[in-house]
């Protein structure tokens, strides 16, 4: 009985000695660990379980000033996540859970101009404001999107074309999943634009929108005129929006 009772106290000794290096291992190990082709850490600081690094890039995407923190949430291991990026983008948020990682109260700000810059027009549009997401909760597997509870708001928005700029104010959207699926609601008026719609994005990369524009009483009249090319007019004069097809 001693013997047992011996080695488990020196098993125990062992794991708890183990657990206090891990609790003070450098993040700078994180620098000496193989990485994906294409993806650079730089400058790590702290340790493993809170720390931060000065840089952190892979393929076109490149965040500063990365902190993180292990800690619990809701009795679920959980890593508290904060960036920032030099191009405008900040953002903040929990991944948790046990075996299927859970996105939780994320909250994400990018520049308009920043997402219009790498979306293709056959025109030169700018844009100004900063895109703003909330995120409650999200699950995402192999099979799709299979919770979320999110919502998109654009606040001072104004989008600039070569026939004059845009007055959008504040264009908000309601994110949830179905059957895999991302679904969204779309909502937008000011005195330039009316829209309002819903579509939706298959894991495949399907996607749909209906949905219904007309224009506000101090649209420029370039612009009304363009309008009156899209879609088809209802008996109250809104367009008619209907789209679909695969994501490239």
């Amino acid at each position: 009985m001693k013997l047992k009772s011996g080695i488990g106290a020196g098993i125990a000794m062992v794991l708890a000695y183990g657990l206090f290096l891990a609790s003070y291992a450098p993040a700078r190990l994180l620098t000496a660990v193989p990485l994906p082709t294409g993806m650079v850490i730089a400058e790590a600081a702290g340790t493993l379980w809170q720390g931060n690094l000065q840089r952190f890039s892979w393929r076109t995407l490149t965040l500063d000033d990365v902190h993180w923190n292990v800690t619990f949430s809701d009795f679920m291991p959980a890593l508290e996540i904060a960036f920032k990026n030099p191009e405008g983008i900040a953002g903040r948020g929990i991944i948790r859970g046990w075996q299927q990682p859970q996105f939780y109260q994320w909250q994400l700000s990018v520049p308009a101009g920043y997402l219009f810059s790498h979306l293709r027009f056959i025109v030169p549009i700018g844009a100004e404001g900063n895109v703003q997401l909330n995120l409650q909760e999200a699950t995402v597997d192999r099979s799709g999107c299979q919770s979320l509870d999110a919502n998109v708001t654009w606040p001072g928005a104004r989008v600039k074309t070569p026939l004059g700029g845009l007055v959008l104010a504040t264009p908000q959207a309601t994110l949830r999943c179905q059957q895999g699926a991302l679904e969204a609601s779309l909502r937008q008026t000011s005195s330039h634009l009316q829209l309002s719609g819903k579509g939706s994005v298959t894991p495949k990369g399907e996607y749909r929108f209906t949905g219904r524009l007309s224009s506000g009483n101090d649209l420029p009249a370039t612009m009304k005129k363009l309008l009156a090319t899209t879609g088809k007019a209802d008996e109250q004069g809104a367009r008619t929006l209907n789209f679909q097809g695969r994501l490239l």
